[in-house]
């Protein structure tokens, strides 16, 4: 009898658990809420908080947040690499403007996914965080 490692058994009980309480019921959905702060300091010494906050809600009757943000991403970079836009090879960051900015655009364009920029720092209000159902 094959034996499996102790971490692939260790949540095993819970699954049949987690796929009942787990899933949307109807009507339900997602909430995705993404805050980057960047604290900055200028060349002359100067210091600017830059934030950006990206809220998504899942569709009830369509995909979830989590599925837009990960998906829509991933295959637009995919099909970037089968175009030839992306012609670099092995595992890349989207850390460089030919990259970045031709996603990032399709992104706000065409699916109305983006992060706003602020500068300072922000006080999230409680009914940003509101799920409205």
């Amino acid at each position: 009898m094959r034996r499996l490692p102790p971490e692939a058994t260790r949540w095993k009980p819970f699954v049949p658990c987690w796929r009942k309480t787990m899933q949307y019921e109807k009507g339900e959905r997602d909430f995705v809420m993404l805050q980057h702060k960047f604290e900055i300091e200028n060349k002359h010494g100067s210091r600017e908080v830059k934030t950006s906050i990206l809220c998504e809600y899942g569709d009830p009757k369509g995909y979830s947040a989590m599925a837009r943000l990960v998906g829509i991403p991933c295959g637009m970079a995919v099909k970037q690499v089968l175009d030839c836009t992306i012609s670099e090879r092995g595992i890349l960051a989207p850390m460089n403007s030919k990259i970045n900015d031709p996603l990032m655009k399709e992104l706000k364009e065409k699916y109305g996914i983006f992060l706003p920029c602020y500068k300072g720092r922000l006080a999230i209000s409680p009914s940003l965080l509101q799920l409205v159902v």
